[in-house]
């Protein structure tokens, strides 16, 4: 009788998990992560006030189904339902007063145009989405922000007070590194959302409860002891005959196979191989926090309130975005970088490095994909493909499985989910 393969996979975020989950049926998988918690930057926290306490999610708050299939085919086999989600965005300065509001994009009906917004601004923001669009159409990735604004033509005035905040407070960065960054990559999320003949009209739908519920729901798949959580990898060097020596908190493993999910900038530091290295040292960083908090950054009427806000600054701006009622209170969870404020008082916090979308991220990317499986490392996340997204986690962690063998009914379930631009797929 063959002896079962053995695969570790380092990381239970999405992609960790689903390659974890598809594997298991197969053969006989460890995943180990460092935290004591499952679902990478798609955790939770629960929050507590005045004697009540509220599960706050820290990861994505809402899907388009046709642009995360995959995602959706998981909930559906996971049996872990979903909702449709209203969709608003303002725009304000430092002060709280606005510069634009988007229509809202009520799973029933479409809102009234606030009179704070102009229908010049509307136009001029969809102007930018359908170029974007262009763009990846082209997979032109290497033209930026910077060069891409002038060529549209667009007024100074909204360029600076609605465009270049929004990227910035999307992305986490102050305005003169998000000039540097992929314009396919800017808002190409936005341009996704309009409705197009082919795909009629998307409204955007949330898992029921958070979306760390997937995250749970998956975790209860998984056989007793599959992850090791607090269990952190300090090394892992291929071994000459194609097996790869782990050490971990807890001892020394010999595996077969090893998929490294964790981002790159971590797995740099405990894979001990120097050509590997250098290709997940190629991808740019910084560091960043999420505040979950009582009350808005700063005061905000209630005719430019909406459940995502971004705060336009001098230097940068800052994204904060609805994160439920506790108390009488409304809760908000921002971003927290270089140059942001911090709010008075939080009530928890996650604290982690993000990719930067730069053109380079792609030539890192290839230089992952040509030495993929050397040694029997393998690599699969959001950042080893296309866009930064938790679809993209999710696909490469079904790639993941697939590439290392896995035949069973769940990948026979998933199927193979169609996708358009930005998650590793291109649209023909």
């Amino acid at each position: 009788m063959l002896a079962t393969m053995r695969i570790a996979v380092i990381g239970a975020g999405a992609s960790g998990l689903v390659a974890t989950w598809l594997l298991q049926p197969n053969y006989d998988v460890t995943c180990f992560e460092a935290s004591n918690d499952l679902g990478g930057n798609a955790q939770k926290r629960i929050v507590h006030v005045g004697g009540e306490s509220l599960s706050v999610q820290l990861g994505p708050t809402f899907m388009m189904p046709k642009d995360y299939s995959a995602f959706f085919k998981i909930l559906s086999i996971l049996e872990v339902p979903s909702e449709r989600t209203p969709m608003q965005l303002s725009v304000l300065d430092d002060q709280g007063r606005a510069h634009f509001i988007s229509p809202s994009l009520h799973p029933f009906r479409l809102g009234s145009l606030s009179n704070l917004t102009s229908t010049k601004d509307l136009y001029y923001l969809r102007a930018i989405l359908n170029e974007t669009l262009k763009l990846a159409k082209k997979s032109d990735k290497s033209t930026t922000w910077h060069d891409f604004i002038p060529f549209l033509d667009l007024p100074k005035d909204f360029i600076h007070s609605v465009a270049y905040p929004i990227v910035s407070g999307f992305f986490g960065l102050n305005y003169e590194t998000a000039s540097q960054i992929s314009a396919y990559c800017a808002l190409l999320y936005m341009a996704l959302c309009l409705p197009t003949l082919s795909n009629g009209v998307q409204f955007a739908r949330s898992v029921v409860g958070g979306t760390h519920r997937w995250i749970e729901a998956l975790g209860d798949r998984l056989r007793v002891g599959t992850v090791q959580l607090d269990c952190p990898v300090t090394r892992i060097k291929p071994l000459p005959g194609g097996k790869v020596i782990l050490e971990h908190a807890q001892g020394e493993e010999i595996f077969d196979h090893v998929v490294v999910t964790t981002q790159p900038w971590s797995a740099a530091e405990f894979i001990d191989d120097e050509e590997i290295v250098r290709a997940l040292q190629k991808f740019p960083s910084l560091p960043a926090e999420i505040a979950i908090h009582p009350d808005p950054l700063v005061p905000v009427a209630n005719k430019a309130w909406s459940p995502a806000m971004i705060f336009a600054g001098t230097e940068s701006s800052q994204l904060s975005t609805f994160a439920g009622s506790l108390g009488g209170q409304k809760l908000y969870r921002s971003w927290i970088t270089e140059g942001t404020k911090t709010p008075k008082s939080i009530l928890a916090h996650h604290t982690f490095r993000h990719l930067v979308p730069l053109p380079e991220v792609v030539d890192a990317q290839r230089s992952i994909q040509s030495i993929n499986a050397k040694g029997s490392i393998h690599f699969a996340g959001a950042w080893t493909h296309d866009l930064d997204s938790h679809e993209a986690a999710i696909r490469s962690g079904i790639g993941a499985a697939k590439a290392l063998g896995a035949n069973n009914l769940l990948l026979s379930k998933i199927g193979s989910p169609t996708a358009r631009y930005g998650f590793g797929v291109k649209e023909a």
